[in-house]
């Protein structure tokens, strides 16, 4: 069982995805300019992110339904970050990149979500 949550909010998704390989694991480094145009690094923060991408191939109508409001509704988009419990039972800091849905067949949907993975 994929859980989504946020605060008392959760959808879930009772099959397990395939799950690409993640990218690369980037450092986020805010930086800025000083009066002669050279880049320099402002904070030196521990975060980094690192590139997620879920598809799950059969999802039933409910468990769209379920997992559109809270993408559109309770996470917002990309505006709230939220807790991934993935089929193994653990725990990830996320924020969504994109996702997508289709009809594969009458009663089947496929979904594709691309996230940040906070590590």
């Amino acid at each position: 069982m994929n859980s989504f949550t946020l605060g008392s909010v959760t959808a879930s998704i009772s099959r397990d995805p395939v799950r690409p390989l993640a990218a690369d694991t980037s450092l986020f480094q805010q930086t800025g300019l000083d009066s002669a145009g050279n880049r320099y690094v402002t904070d030196r923060s521990g975060l980094s992110t690192r590139p997620v991408s879920l598809i799950f191939p059969h999802i039933s109508g409910a468990e769209l339904e379920s997992l559109k409001t809270f993408l559109t509704v309770t996470v917002a988009g990309s505006r709230f970050p939220f807790t991934w419990t993935d089929n193994l039972g653990g725990a990830h800091d996320m924020r969504l990149t994109s996702w997508r849905w289709i009809q594969v067949t009458p009663a089947w949907y496929r979904v594709e979500l691309n996230m940040e993975e906070t590590v």
